[in-house]
């Protein structure tokens, strides 16, 4: 119990840091202009696919434990990460192809 507790004390804390370093992204690469539309796009889509993931993890949770669907989402976002890491140190995410 008190592991479970600690751990999502520190998910609701990556989730305070995430939200606003998601914000700044967003308003640093966004043309003026067009920050309305990407903002409401953004969250427009992140709300749906919220649901979506509950919807799909509630359905999860009918034929697998917990742990392993906890499991197979870790290793979910440590591939993602790896690939993002792989295209930041190529080059690909430099803010010069964000220009183009």
């Amino acid at each position: 119990l008190i592991i479970g507790i600690i751990t999502l004390l520190c998910m609701r804390i990556a989730g305070g840091i995430i939200v606003p370093l998601d914000t700044t992204l967003l308003q640093t690469y966004t043309k003026e202009n067009m920050m309305g539309k990407v903002f409401s796009f953004h969250y427009s889509i992140y709300g749906s696919l919220i649901q979506l993931s509950m919807f799909f993890t509630g359905a999860l949770l009918e034929i697998l434990s917990p742990q392993i669907i906890g499991s197979l989402l870790a290793l979910c976002c440590i591939f993602v990460s790896f690939i993002w890491l792989y295209l930041f140190y190529r080059g690909k995410l430099s803010e010069e192809s964000t220009n183009t």
